[in-house]
């Protein structure tokens, strides 16, 4: 007779227990990710390149305003006015004229003035055309600067070692310069000082500096003569 299997403690035989059917996992399988085809590429792609469009127009609009609003505020300026004043001396035929300026930094930005120069012009007024009834002749710097003539100066100082440096905003400085003149009935005289220089920064990254310059003037007759002492 065929010997029955027990289980080792000799019970009896074993019983072979039935396969357990296995149990599917929870875990999704991994999904290989979906290719964009050409078509989706070439409108990802347009779409960048409108975006970064769009910011490009944007600055632009931004810098635009800016430099129609903001930017002519920042700019430099230079502002200068002048008076001439006559004095007598010891010798009725001659006279001494003090040339008074002032320059001042109006702006918002810094600058430094290196250039100064006075010139005088003298225009003989028999010159001058004489005015219609109800019109006036101008007598201004360019007219004398036309028919006039020149006077040489020799010496300007103090008013470079004055008004030549640097100015913050809000900065002046003003000076004086004397000439002695001979008495010349009938002619009128005219004073002119110009300034120049340039920004100490500049307003944008790589811009250069910016010049700085301004004029200022200053008439009358010649040792302050009035029209009766002329005639």
């Amino acid at each position: 007779m065929p010997e029955e299997a027990t289980d080792g403690k000799g019970k009896g035989p074993t019983q072979e227990q039935p396969a357990q059917p296995e149990t599917p996992s929870n875990t999704p399988s991994p999904v290989e990710p979906k290719q964009p085809s050409g078509f989706h590429l070439w409108v990802d792609t347009i779409n960048k390149m409108v975006q970064i469009l769009a910011v490009f127009v944007a600055a632009v609009r931004t810098y635009s305003l800016f430099s129609r609003t903001s930017a002519p505020g920042l700019e430099s300026k230079l502002s200068m006015r002048s008076e001439l004043h006559w004095h007598d001396t010891a010798s009725k035929d001659v006279c001494t004229a003090m040339f008074h300026v002032w320059a001042k930094n109006d702006g918002l930005r810094s600058f430094d003035l290196d250039r100064a120069a006075v010139t005088a012009q003298l225009l003989d007024l028999k010159t001058v055309p004489k005015p219609a009834e109800g019109v006036a002749v101008p007598v201004n710097p360019k007219f004398v600067q036309e028919h006039g003539s020149d006077i040489k100066l020799d010496d300007i100082e103090p008013i470079p070692s004055d008004l030549l440096g640097h100015y913050a905003p809000g900065a002046q400085n003003d000076s004086e310069v004397t000439f002695r003149f001979q008495r010349l009935p009938g002619h009128f005289i005219v004073f002119k000082l110009d300034l120049g220089g340039r920004e100490s920064k500049v307003l944008l990254p790589f811009a250069t500096l910016q010049p700085v310059s301004n004029y200022t003037w200053a008439s009358d007759q010649l040792c302050g003569q009035n029209v009766k002492e002329t005639q």
